[in-house]
């Protein structure tokens, strides 16, 4: 039995050589046959160029998406836990309950909202975003400073702690105030408001210079009324900052409606005495999952610490993930990447039409040998496989030249750069970005063989279906 068994394993072996040999034969130029040849060049001419286009599209659109992400995380928190409604407790020992996450790195107190913004040479107003802030514990959650052009956070930092009640007033435009509060905006904001314009293509330092303009401008924010019963009626708030840095996150949405104020500024603008409207919070990992995790581990977390407190001091909120942060964004850039992937992917499909039809003119051309190969016993199993492998073997030295070109491509492109239209002032990128995901690779390679075989199938099968008697009968 066993050497019955080895006999036929053999056999097997010796049969695929034979079929692979006939394969490699058949695209070899033979005489008048010669434009077989050409046409099946012209084949994997076709499939390596598709192969090599969306590897070079997918990875230049994976390197917009890796560049906008980090610009985003750049300016938001990786999770943030927000008030249900209203706000939360402001308290120096809240951010350690979220900093016992064995993933959170630091947290920090946080009231954001929306006002308008007006200056003095501009009669009109225009809306922002207000981020209220401490930098004592900004600096651990986010690169602010480091994002900043000029000028400090200094005077955004918190000269007495936050009042203990909703009673205690906080002291504003007082006649003793030595200065007007602080206020950080966007370089694109800058530009605006104060009409501060770079020099094309200037550089870092350069553009810091220009910028420094704006330091000592001011700037008045006016809050939306509270909603809150007071004897004069609702009434919205008025607060005039002097602008104290200018900062620049590389995302141009952030840089042109974000300002920073301190805490206790956010707190009276808004009406929120002793209170904040969230927690951000740094992660050491980030990924989408760790990121989900980590916010159910938060809720737990803040549960815990709810048992025992009064209701005035516990933390009614929910976390939110920089996911759902940006959830529209981010879904707009996969679907945007999926379509891009399927026009592409039908310059594949258009390139093994030319596999079908390679292999319909072999088929014709070599009628006699097949009908010599049936008349000698090869089965129709054998000459199957035979052009199966044929169309293969086109595919895969299309899809290998078109990995080694695209490849090759994307490798140029990082390292020589092209460079992006507006000088990096109206996409925020000077060179066109690019990074190469293996997923996407093998996921292009896995597509080609696949259509390749099936476009395979039906020439392969009408060629295995000739009788012998049929075939040599054109001789």
């Amino acid at each position: 039995g066993e050497g019955k068994e080895g006999l036929f394993s053999k056999a097997g072996r010796t049969l695929m050589r034979f079929e692979w040999f006939i394969a490699k034969r058949y695209l070899k130029p033979e005489g008048r046959v010669t434009f077989v040849f050409i046409i099946a060049m012209l084949s994997m001419a076709g499939v390596a160029l598709g192969v090599a286009s969306l590897i070079v599209v997918l990875s230049v659109m994976n390197g917009f998406g890796k560049d906008l992400r980090e610009k985003i995380l750049s300016g938001r928190s990786n999770l943030v836990y927000t008030a249900y409604q209203g706000s939360l407790p402001d308290s120096p020992h809240l951010p350690a309950v979220f900093s016992e996450d064995p993933n959170v790195v630091a947290a920090a107190p946080l009231i954001e909202s929306f006002a308008l913004a007006q200056v003095e040479k501009q009669s009109s107003y225009g809306g922002v975003l207000v981020r209220g802030i401490d930098p004592a514990y900004e600096s651990s959650v986010s690169d602010l400073d480091r994002k900043l052009l000029v000028g400090s956070l200094d005077r955004l930092r918190r000269t007495h702690p936050s009042p203990d009640s909703a009673t205690e007033m906080i002291p504003i435009i007082e006649v003793a105030e030595p200065q007007l509060p602080g206020i950080v905006v966007g370089k694109e904001m800058a530009k605006y408001y104060f009409g501060i314009y770079p020099p094309r293509r200037a550089s870092k330092s350069e553009e810091a210079e220009a910028m420094r303009e704006a330091i000592g401008q001011t700037i008045t924010l006016t809050a939306p009324p509270s909603g809150k019963d007071r004897p004069q009626g609702a009434m919205p708030r008025v607060r005039t900052f002097e602008v104290v840095g200018v900062f620049s996150t590389g995302h141009y949405e952030f840089d042109l409606n974000w300002v920073y104020i301190s805490i206790r500024e956010a707190q009276y603008l808004y009406d929120l005495v002793g209170r904040v409207g969230a927690y951000s919070m740094a992660l050491k990992d980030f990924s989408e999952r760790a990121t989900e995790e980590t916010a159910e581990r938060i809720i737990r977390l803040v549960e815990r610490y709810n048992k025992g407190q009064p209701r005035e001091n516990r933390l009614d909120g929910f976390p939110v993930t920089w996911m759902t942060m940006n959830k529209e964004f981010f879904e707009a850039l996969v679907y945007e990447k999926r379509v891009m992937s399927y026009i592409l992917r039908i310059i594949i499909l258009v390139a093994t039409f030319n596999i079908l039809t390679t292999l319909f003119m072999v088929g014709m051309v070599k009628t006699r040998d097949i009908g010599l190969l049936r008349a000698v016993g090869a089965r129709h199993s054998s000459v199957l496989r035979i052009f199966l492998l044929l169309g293969l073997l086109i595919g895969a030295i299309g899809v290998f030249s078109g990995l080694g070109l695209g490849l090759a491509v994307c490798e140029f492109i990082r390292r020589v750069g092209i460079e992006m239209p507006g000088d990096g002032q109206v996409y925020y990128l000077q060179y066109l970005p690019v990074r190469v995901e293996w997923g996407d690779v093998f996921g292009v390679i896995g597509y080609t063989f696949v259509v390749s075989l099936v476009a395979s199938l039906f020439p392969a099968s009408w060629a295995a279906r000739q009788q012998p008697v049929d075939s040599l009968r054109y001789e």
